[in-house]
């Protein structure tokens, strides 16, 4: 089809739709859209546009379903990026957070997830619009409501945020006033006797795109021993690597080093260390060896992070006597090369200070190392 022909058909598409007067005709047309989703040829965002004032709520679900499917392609997000579109959407998730509104609030984060998604158009006019405060309030509504309809759309804005946040510092910066509303959602998981782990997944990553976008920001002591917390609770790999990527970007910072050391962090990073090799010797992790590597290498490069802080590392000698200094000695000799490694840079590590040097001399440490080195 060439152009002119295209927008011809354009035109009568258009027509077609505004014609429509029976609400059960225009509804079928609506799902008739829905259904082609983003391989729906004709643009027709002003027909959709005027249909979300619409009098008839389920006409106004359906749109908005519509445009979250035609959103779907990366050309057509652009086209309905904009304020007549987002700020009319916005305004329905203002709307008292109640049983029988379930269906239009979780529409409506859908189509704002997708319009975020890989799109600075569509988070701008999110940011412009207030859309950030929007959804943190949304998300707190929900907080006090133990049902899984409820559960769902506080994920479904949750990752609203996150799509949003992707963007980059500017969008990064307009979230930070969330932190605490996502801490209180993993402090909440902690409290279930199962995780959700779609749940902490999403608001662990929003923590961490936080991380990636403003380097230099430090989270509250009480967000990092939450997620201190999850990796504590966790049996997932997948959770685990995000709570380690979180930890490792922030003990960057002195205080977090020690944080970590008095809050047992590195014996909890030890024991998961020892487990998750045993386990993938016997072969009993669900998980690839490419991902259970990443993670190994990252709980490694955290204990060595937490041991470069002056504080921290004095904690965990204990004069010689640490359980983490026992752990690093033993792990001289451990076959796996990568905790052989991580041993050996721990040692280097509780050496800085000249007293420890000579009693770990005494204690025949430097001898171990050299023969290590020589074996190398």
């Amino acid at each position: 089809m060439d152009g002119s022909s295209e927008k011809k058909s354009t035109v009568v598409e258009t027509l077609v739709i505004r014609n429509i007067e029976d609400k059960n005709e225009l509804k079928l047309k609506l799902k008739e859209i829905i259904k082609a989703g983003k391989d729906y040829k004709f643009d027709v965002f002003e027909c959709l546009k005027s249909l979300l004032t619409n009098s008839d709520e389920e006409i106004i679900i359906l749109v908005i379903q519509a445009i979250s499917e035609l959103a779907k392609s990366g050309d057509k997000r652009e086209t309905y990026a904009q304020k007549d579109i987002i700020e009319p959407i916005l305004l329905k998730l203002e709307k008292e957070v109640n049983s029988e509104n379930t269906e239009l609030l979780k529409q409506c984060c859908r189509v704002l997830g997708n319009l975020c998604c890989d799109c600075d158009t569509g988070r701008s006019v999110s940011l412009e619009s207030n859309g950030v405060r929007i959804l943190m309030k949304l998300i707190e509504a929900t907080l006090d409501k133990d049902d899984e309809t409820f559960d769902e759309i506080r994920h479904l804005a949750s990752k609203c945020i996150l799509n949003f946040a992707i963007g980059g510092p500017e969008f990064s910066v307009a979230i930070q006033s969330s932190i605490e509303l996502f801490n209180r959602i993993l402090v909440l998981e902690l409290d279930k006797d199962d995780m959700c782990d779609v749940m902490v997944s999403t608001s662990l990553l929003i923590l961490n795109v936080i991380n990636e976008n403003i380097p230099e920001f430090i989270f509250d002591e009480n967000v990092n021993k939450t997620v201190l917390n999850i990796l504590r609770e966790t049996t997932n790999v997948e959770i685990s690597e995000l709570c380690l990527d979180h930890l490792q970007i922030q003990a960057e910072q002195d205080a977090v080093k020690t944080l970590i050391a008095s809050e047992k962090g590195l014996h909890l990073v030890c024991k998961r260390l020892e487990q998750l090799i045993s386990k993938q010797n016997t072969g009993d992790l669900n998980a690839e060896d490419s991902e259970v590597n990443y993670v190994m290498k990252q709980a490694c490069d955290l204990i060595i992070i937490v041991l470069t802080g002056d504080k921290a590392m004095h904690m965990l000698y204990e004069n010689g006597k640490g359980e983490i200094y026992a752990i690093m000695e033993r792990w001289l000799d451990h076959e796996n090369i990568q905790l052989q490694t991580t041993a050996a840079l721990a040692m280097g590590n509780f050496a800085r200070k000249a007293e420890h040097c000579i009693q770990m001399t005494d204690n025949e440490i430097f001898t171990k190392l050299l023969s290590k080195f020589c074996e190398f």
